[in-house]
């Protein structure tokens, strides 16, 4: 049975987490990565390296909660984007794709209170978004950098909830644009939210020619930071100690909010209007 089929029949929770990490564990470390280039402090070129997509397999763009996305990243000395990196690659990208959401009006799969309270988590709903994301591919190609298809799972933000940055609209604007969420780093997950990773080496180009090789802990906890985030030091998301990602962990779902709801709704409709302005 392939992992599309494993994945298909796994609903949210413990046993779907472990699934996606073994995979992407068995998969190996990306070694296809490409370079971002931005300007950094006192004429400085920072450049760091990065997967070319968000983390998929078998057709399937995965979606992961924090923990697990920083237990990926951790296995291969790997980081998360800051959302200012999350804005960089975007700008940097050569292939710009904006796969329309699952809800919301003139898309009609499901409405937004279905998203809310049992669609934005499900296998099913990452499932045919993926195929919306593999349609847009084929239609404009996936040279190089490609962006704009989903929320990337940034650093933790300094709340200690799950950080979301992105999904951007023709005009190049995201429409998650604070990466501060209500979210769990430990039962939350979306279709439309995957994991792009940031490799380890850093390349700094200073004014006179000279280039140094650091690290992206090197990099974030001295003044050359600013080159890719508004705050200092890598924040990672930690496990808290009385809970364990395991399959007796009891899976439980946010219960809906009728505010999530109404802003899921205005969400779908601007990315609505900006669909009708290209």
């Amino acid at each position: 049975m392939s992992f599309r089929d494993d994945f298909a029949k796994t609903p949210p929770g413990p046993k779907r987490e472990e699934l996606v990490y073994d995979a992407i564990i068995k998969e190996g470390k990306p070694n296809n990565l490409a370079p971002i280039t931005v300007p950094g402090p006192q004429g400085t070129k920072i450049t760091y390296y990065i997967t070319r997509d968000f983390l998929n397999l078998d057709g399937v763009w995965l979606p992961m909660t924090g923990i697990t996305a920083q237990k990926v990243a951790d296995y291969f000395k790997m980081y998360l984007p800051t959302p200012k990196m999350s804005q960089q690659i975007y700008d940097a990208a050569d292939t710009k794709i904006m796969p329309a959401p699952l809800s919301g009006t003139g898309y009609g799969q499901y409405s937004p209170q279905q998203v809310i309270q049992s669609k934005i988590n499900a296998s099913d709903a990452a499932l045919a978004y993926s195929q919306k994301i593999s349609d847009a591919q084929r239609q404009k190609g996936n040279k190089g950098i490609i962006a704009g298809h989903m929320k990337d799972l940034t650093q933790k933000p300094p709340s200690g909830n799950l950080g979301l940055y992105g999904w951007y609209g023709p005009n190049g604007k995201p429409v998650q644009n604070s990466y501060m969420t209500p979210h769990s780093i430990k039962d939350h997950t979306e279709y439309g939210a995957g994991v792009r990773l940031i490799d380890n080496h850093i390349k700094v180009e200073y004014p006179n020619g000279t280039i140094k090789n650091i690290t992206m802990d090197q990099l974030m906890n001295s003044n050359l930071y600013t080159s890719i985030s508004n705050t200092p030091g890598v924040a990672r998301y930690t496990k808290p100690s009385d809970q364990k990602v395991n399959n007796q962990l009891a899976y439980h779902p946010p219960k809906p909010i009728n505010g999530r709801v109404q802003l899921l709704q205005r969400i779908n409709d601007f990315i609505d209007s900006l669909t009708k302005e290209v």
